[in-house]
């Protein structure tokens, strides 16, 4: 039986805001003590169940995504933001689908674009995957489930994309 759950993304709205880290967090070459947090808001019509709005959240950490050294970490945190404005133009009013068709039917588009615009695979990911789980947690209010619940009832994708995969 196909249970997945039909939606359409009708506004995403972002904000961004600077997080001071409680202890410095090193990685490789930098060193990280204050960092940008990037803020999501999914409004979605759910078929069946009307509008519900969703969050996520992700901090925009310089040189995790893209660690060439001729990319200043401002530069770093400019191409997750544009990888954010990438996926929120693929998704807004876009037609319906499974949350996971919505991945499915954008990613090679946004990492095209992405790619053009000199930003690195994982950069190109970020921005679609923060508006993924937005959109999710919208769908699983309307439904009324958790996430746990919502995935393994298959309200998340359609079987016809399990086997692309």
């Amino acid at each position: 039986m196909d249970d997945s759950v039909q939606v359409t993304v009708r506004a995403i709205e972002t904000g961004v805001r600077s997080v001071r880290m409680r202890l410095p967090f090193r990685f490789g070459a930098a060193t990280l003590t204050v960092c940008p947090q990037l803020f999501v808001q999914a409004e979605v019509d759910v078929a069946g169940r009307g509008t519900a709005i969703g969050c996520a959240a992700e901090l925009m950490v310089p040189k995790w995504f893209d660690k060439r050294p001729e990319c200043s970490p401002a530069a770093n945190v400019q191409h997750l933001v544009q990888s954010v404005e990438l996926a929120r133009a693929a998704y807004k009013n876009d037609a319906a689908a499974t949350p996971f068709g919505l991945f499915c039917r954008h990613y090679t588009q946004i990492g095209t674009a992405a790619a053009s615009a000199g930003l690195t695979e994982l950069s190109a990911a970020f921005g679609q995957a923060v508006i993924d789980r937005a959109v999710i947690d919208a769908v699983c209010r309307a439904l009324e489930v958790s996430f746990f619940d919502g995935a393994r009832a298959k309200h998340l994708w359609h079987w016809r994309y399990a086997a692309r995969r």
